[in-house]
């Protein structure tokens, strides 16, 4: 295994977004389902990214601003724009996620089957992403859809059950 999966918090954070066509609409689409702030670089914006600007749900600026950045996206279409803006974003330490171009990216976008707060992720280091989607449409058919209802019920009975169920017995209890 040469990458780590992890999941980050994303709230009070910022995610860069570098480009405006639909690579990088992609990538702000599946940043919009967190809590990050999501700054999107590039001269022009699509319809769909303009439509996210005006409502306010992205900003869209020609300045790159770093502070508080948990990760970028260098979604510009252009490999040589997306290797310079991925050599700019490591320069202030930032996470790059760059795509096609797994060779820069410290980051990998993995496949999701998201059922929230139940998400699973498959991962493929950049090898293989059409596999990890073959994957995900697999998994999809085998999570019940309200998976995420009942793992967030879950959540919120932690602290009545740990008030009401014994350490030992809490395992059994949830199992």
């Amino acid at each position: 295994m040469k990458t780590f999966l992890m999941f980050l918090k994303m709230e009070g954070r910022r995610v860069v977004v570098f480009g405006g066509d639909e690579e990088a609409a992609q990538k702000t689409r599946l940043m919009l389902k967190t809590d990050a702030e999501i700054c999107i670089l590039a001269g022009e914006l699509n319809t769909e990214l303009s439509a996210l600007a005006a409502q306010g749900r992205v900003h869209h600026t020609n300045t790159p601003y770093f502070e508080n950045c948990a990760m970028t996206f260098a979604a510009t279409g252009c490999p040589g724009a997306n290797a310079a803006h991925a050599a700019l974003a490591k320069a202030h330490g930032v996470l790059v996620n760059a795509v096609d171009q797994p060779d820069i990216c410290d980051a990998h976008t993995p496949a999701l089957v998201d059922r929230d707060p139940v998400v699973v992720a498959i991962g493929t280091e950049g090898t293989a992403p059409v596999l990890a989607r073959r994957i995900k449409t697999q998994q999809e058919t085998q999570l019940e859809p309200n998976l995420g209802r009942f793992a967030a019920t879950m959540g919120r009975m932690r602290d009545a059950v740990a008030q009401r169920v014994h350490a030992r017995e809490r395992r059994a209890f949830w199992a």
